[in-house]
Order: C-alpha cells, then sequence, then structure tokens
C-alpha cells in the first residue's frame, strides 16, 4: 500500500497500484454489485458466487503479509526476534514432505540455537531485521558432511565424496 512504499522510499502517492486497493475493489464489487463508486473506489462487479470463495483467503494472505511486514520492520530484542520468527515458521510454512519437515526442524534449531547464543552473552540490545536474518539463515548455507550429496538431479558437494562414484560431468567452480 501507499504507506508500504513510502517506508521504502517510493512514491507514495500510487494507492490505486496496490494489493490493497485491488482487495477493497473486489470486496466492494462483491459487496454492492455494479453501482456507483464509493468513497474514490469504483466497485468490481464481476465478484459473485464461487469466486467469491476465492477472495478470503487471498485477503486472509495479504493480511498475514501486512502484519509481517509491520513486525519484521521494527527493531526488538532476540527473544521477541525468536517468538516472532516462530511465529512466522508456523503461519507461513507447512511440510507437505520428508526433506521440508528437515528444512523447518534446522531452522528451528537454527533459532533456538541463537537465543541461546545472545542470552549466553547477555545481548539485550534491541537488533535489525538484517542482523537477525544474516545470524538465523547462515547456519543454512553450511554444508554438512553427513548432508547426503545425492540429492536431485544437480548436486553441490566438495570432491571427497565423489571420488568414489562415477558422474558422466563434473564441474569444477
Amino acid at each position: 500500500n501507499a504507506e508500504q512504499r513510502a517506508g521504502l522510499g517510493l512514491p507514495d502517492a500510487l494507492e490505486q497500484n496496490s494489493w490493497r486497493f485491488g482487495l477493497r475493489r473486489m470486496l466492494l464489487g462483491y459487496a454492492v454489485g455494479n453501482a456507483n463508486a464509493c468513497e474514490g473506489i469504483e466497485p468490481y462487479d464481476e465478484i459473485g458466487g464461487l469466486d467469491a470463495a476465492l477472495i478470503g483467503p487471498l485477503v486472509a494472505l495479504i493480511d498475514a503479509l501486512q502484519v509481517a511486514h509491520s513486525e519484521l520492520s521494527s527493531a526488538a530484542v532476540a527473544t521477541e526476534w525468536g517468538a516472532r520468527l516462530q511465529a512466522l515458521l508456523q503461519l507461513f510454512f507447512l511440510a507437505d514432505s520428508e526433506h521440508d519437515d528437515y528444512l523447518l526442524a534446522q531452522l528451528e534449531q537454527l533459532r533456538e540455537t541463537w537465543l541461546e547464543t545472545c542470552e549466553s552473552v547477555g545481548l539485550q540490545d534491541e537488533l535489525p531485521l538484517t542482523v537477525v536474518r544474516e545470524a538465523w539463515l547462515a547456519g543454512l548455507d553450511q554444508g554438512r558432511l553427513s548432508q547426503r550429496f545425492l540429492a536431485g538431479s544437480v548436486n553441490f558437494c566438495t570432491l571427497m565424496p565423489m571420488r568414489a562414484i562415477p558422474f558422466k560431468l563434473v564441474c569444477l567452480l
């Protein structure tokens, strides 16, 4: 919306080109149908019947993203960040496979480890998102030798586990 754009240093006069404005048009069109403009908003009246069931989850998603944006935009202490990150994981991520379960468990473990580290050093300062993001997600980038290296059709790994397995193509970076 316009407020979010202004916070990013973009022109805030373009409210009509935002998700919020489009959703307001759709909801107004569903409520009043083909009617006159209301408070400067022209209703989008092509929402009705079974299509109306689709707008509800979209509105819920946009609202959740707005709440997440406002929470992530403000600095906080480590314990508050831990609660925010856990809430975001539970709200936005649902595991569909064993790999997703593993990744979510790894994110949770990294979050707990980071919180323990902050507590052990007595960190009480408010931290911005950039610091928390770097500290939390850095653990995902660290490769482990115990990880499966034949997980897909393209694999990135060290040369050590590959010396005994024949491959058609090996590329070195």
